[in-house]
């Protein structure tokens, strides 16, 4: 019986058989020996009745008038038989169910013979036995007559026996036992029909209950049961309703709490890996697939083999720490790797988390500190070893040379003024870095500068035997600018094209408006640039050609310095090149609307 309610009515059902059982037993018991004491007593009293009429004292004919009196029949079942003094039974009358025949000794029936014994020390006695389950009541009377025995003779009976079957009380007994069995199956269908509703009360809250945390283990914790009662039932359900209120608030702050970290963790700076302790790739987020190229469906093997530190085994078993890490794809990519390991609530190990650093940028900017310094160390170095070695050679008699003392002091004051231009140029980059440099910004007509640029440079390309030229539109809007931070632009720009263009070249000057910006463009059909070196060519002392820069007196900051003063303003600069087929470097500028001076 899997069914609660089934299980609680053959519960009562059991409890009403052994009730009734044991009811049963004791009021059988006690009717039947009720009703045998009352059967024993009627008979005794009909016994003393024929004591005191002293009918059992004449003939055979008294005898039968005896038995009439007791309401006997021939077949009734019931027997009196005649006795001796030495228990011979002399006659017979009745039904002849008990097996005794004229003649036979009671002595020899077992039962009978004991009620004889009992009999002969009494007036009169009365007794039961049971023969062949069939319960008989007897009573022995002493008695002074004759009768005639079969052989024709007269014989003394010395006692009457009388033998009736309870034949009544057994029917009676049975009757009770019927009803009592009747009642019993009454009282079982009853029972079966009140026990499955009474069950019912139980089971259904139950069953409630049950299809309910099956709604609730399928995902759907917006329920709740009705309290239909203040019993253990009732409370179930209350507890049931508290439960699934704690569980859903635990639920939303747990939701709640991983949107924040996968949102922490999908937008944060540094590559973060989860694994468990049997590898499996349990997190990967948005920036670790970046910095490793990874795909969306990149499985843990994938994984591993992008970061290159090892099985999976190795990784979680790793005491924690850091890694450097220099990946070949994506190309020159350095990370640090901080792992540790995921520890459960016993401290027990059940994963690792790798957290990934891109070191790419501070690596190449940690180089280039080097590289600046290095060349700083060096541009320095060298006009000052010139500078001390000709002051040196003026202290030691040169001096009173006076052409010699003349030249001398023209290199020491070339030297010296690349030195003053190194330090104001390295002054104007720490500023713009700083973000210190600040200037008054105001309408520039572009056209107008690149004519005073270009007046003002045309000496210098005549000088190198180059053409300058300026293509220019009209109605170009003005810009917002600072105009000598502009015009420092351009003239480096230009003189960098008539630097690095062979003599009878060209250099040209354009302006054009592209949308919203005016563009400043300047061609040259110099010598180029290498590919390679085009993406570094705004670093600072970055030069393609180095001993022909430091002849011409560049200090290798001029670009640099240009792509600061642009971004300043908000603008953007390129340069294209080919080896032998010439460079074009461009600013370009946001147009600004027709106004007065502003400050920035």
């Amino acid at each position: 019986m899997r069914s609660i309610q089934w299980r609680i009515v053959f519960i009562y059902i059991l409890l009403i058989i052994a009730a009734m059982s044991l009811v049963s037993v004791y009021l059988i018991s006690q009717w039947h020996d009720y009703y045998i004491d009352t059967a024993t007593d009627d008979l005794e009293f009909k016994g003393r009745l024929l004591l005191n009429q002293k009918l059992l004292y004449t003939d055979e004919a008294t005898l039968m008038r005896a038995a009439g009196i007791l309401g006997y029949e021939e077949d009734g079942g019931s027997n009196l038989i005649l006795l001796d003094q030495d228990a011979n039974a002399i006659g017979v009358y009745g039904n002849q169910t008990l097996g005794i025949e004229p003649g036979s000794n009671l002595l020899e029936h077992g039962p009978v013979a004991d009620l004889w014994a009992d009999a002969a020390s009494e007036e009169l006695f009365v007794g039961r036995y049971i023969r062949e389950n069939i319960e008989y009541l007897t009573m022995a009377i002493p008695a002074d007559g004759s009768v005639e025995s079969a052989s024709g003779e007269a014989k003394a009976v010395s006692a009457v026996l009388f033998i009736e079957p309870l034949t009544t009380v057994r029917g009676i007994i049975s009757d009770i036992q019927r009803t009592l069995l009747n009642a019993t199956g009454l009282a079982i269908a009853v029972v079966t029909v009140m026990g499955l509703a009474l069950a019912r009360t139980i089971t259904q809250p139950i069953q409630e209950v049950t299809s309910k945390a099956e709604e609730l283990a399928d995902g759907n914790f917006n329920i709740s049961i009705k309290v239909r009662s203040q019993d253990e039932i009732g409370r179930l359900a209350e507890v049931f309703n508290y439960l699934t209120g704690q569980l859903r608030k635990s639920l939303l702050d747990m939701a709640n709490e991983k949107s924040k970290l996968e949102a922490i963790l999908s937008y944060m700076s540094n590559g973060v890996i989860a694994l468990d302790s049997a590898g499996r790739l349990l997190h990967i987020n948005p920036r670790a697939k970046e910095l490793l190229a990874l795909q969306d469906a990149a499985g843990a093997e994938t994984v591993l083999s992008a970061l290159q530190l090892g099985t999976a085994h190795d990784v979680i078993s790793s005491a924690p720490g850091t890694r450097d890490l220099q990946l070949a794809e994506p190309a020159d990519m350095v990370l640090k790797a901080y792992i540790a390991p995921i520890k459960t609530t016993e401290e027990q190990q059940s994963g690792v988390v790798v957290v990934l650093q891109d070191m790419t940028e501070q690596t190449r900017l940690d180089q280039m500190r080097r590289d600046f310094v290095a060349n700083v160390s060096h541009e320095l170095r060298t006009p000052i070893h010139t500078i001390i070695n000709y002051v040196e050679t003026l202290m030691d008699g040169a001096l009173q040379d006076q052409m010699v003392a003349g030249q001398f002091l023209t290199v020491v004051y070339e030297e010296a003024d690349r030195m003053g231009r190194l330090v104001q140029d390295l002054l104007t980059l720490s500023a713009f870095d700083s973000k210190r440099e600040t200037a008054k910004k105001s309408v520039v007509f572009m056209d107008e500068l690149v004519v005073e640029v270009a007046d003002r440079m045309v000496v210098a390309a005549k000088q190198s035997g180059l053409r300058l030229h300026t293509s220019l539109l009209d109605d170009i809007p003005p810009v917002m600018a600072n105009r000598d931070q502009i015009e420092q632009v351009l003239v480096n720009i230009v003189s960098n094209a008539i630097k690095y263009t062979p003599q009878g070249g060209d250099v040209s000057v354009s302006i054009k408006l592209q949308g919203t910006e005016v563009q400043v463009q300047v061609r040259d059909s110099g010598i180029g640039i290498p590919k390679e070196d085009l993406p570094r060519i705004f670093e600072r002392f970055y030069r393609v050609d180095k001993a022909r820069s430091r002849q011409l007196g560049g200090t290798g900051l001029g670009l640099s310095i240009a792509q600061q003063i642009i971004d300043a303003h908000d603008g953007r600069m390129w340069i294209e090149s080919e080896v032998g087929q010439g460079t074009l470097v461009a600013f370009a500028l946001p147009a600004a609307e027709q106004g007065g001076e502003v400050h920035a």
